[in-house]
Parts: C-alpha cells; structure tokens; sequence
C-alpha cells in the first residue's frame, strides 16, 4: 500500500483511507452489540444507587455473565 499511495493519485489514495477508516468501525460496532447487555446491566447497577462509591476491586462477575434476566 506504500507503493500505491506514491505512485496514485492523492485523491484516490484519501478515498482509500476514509473507505478502510470506515470498515475499521465494523469491528467496533460488533463488539459494541455484544457487550450492549454487560453494558445495560452495569448502567442499571449504577443508577439503582449513584451515589454509593464502588470500591476499584469490585466483583462485577454477577453482572458480567451473558444471560438474560
């Protein structure tokens, strides 16, 4: 891809870029759907009582596992 961006036109080598930049979001809008139940579970456990401060060792392992309730 180094050869081509120097040899090709710079119009055609940023419609490259921006194309591959955009694909790179589909990974990440992916794992963004899988992990949308994890997230809705902590958010919910988080609003229940915002003003408790979570210790930073907090065993969230109740809330991490994958299934519906």
């Amino acid at each position: 891809m180094v050869f081509a961006g120097c040899v090709a036109n710079l119009d055609a080598v940023w419609e490259f870029a921006d194309c591959f930049n955009g694909l790179m979001a589909i990974p990440n809008l992916i794992a963004l759907i899988a992990l949308a139940p994890v997230i809705r579970r902590l958010s919910q456990d988080f609003f229940r009582d915002p003003d408790v401060r979570r210790p930073r060792d907090t065993d969230y392992d109740g809330l991490l596992v994958f299934r519906d309730k």
